[in-house]
Formats: C-alpha cells, structure tokens, sequence
C-alpha cells in the first residue's frame, strides 16, 4: 500500500490523539476496574508509539520523494 504524505499526516494525528484520549479513558477507569483500564491504556500508549513512529516515517518519506539538488556549473555566481 502506497501512502503519501498528506495521507500518513492525518494518520500520524489521528493514532496520536486517538491514543490520548484512549490512555486518559484508561486513567479515568483505574477507580472502577484496575486490569480494563490497564488493557485500554496500553492500547493508548500503542496508538501514540505507533504515531510517533510515523512522524520518522514521514521524514523519511520526504526525503525520498525529493529529487536531488542540481548545481549548474555553466551559470555565473552573483
């Protein structure tokens, strides 16, 4: 799957905030049930990990997807 890097800019927001809210869902729970809000905070914490791995993932798609500098030695310096 071909993803460019307008597509995996709103995936990278999304897993990020989605796991915010996911992990403080999980923070609010620890009153009511200790091993839910363990497993829905861990699941939080995987969408941000995964977001934040994306933020690299794009760099790298950046770099790639621009073409090389060229200099041209035949133009004069100012």
């Amino acid at each position: 799957m071909k993803l460019s890097a307008a597509r995996v800019g709103v995936l990278i927001w999304v897993l990020i905030y989605g796991g915010l809210f996911v992990l403080a869902i999980g923070l609010a729970l620890r009153e009511v049930h200790g091993l839910l809000a363990g497993s829905v905070s861990i699941g939080g914490l995987a969408a941000l990990a995964v977001g934040a791995a994306l933020i690299w993932y794009r760099s790298r798609l950046l770099l790639r997807s621009a073409p090389p500098p060229t200099v041209d030695a035949s133009a004069p310096n100012p």
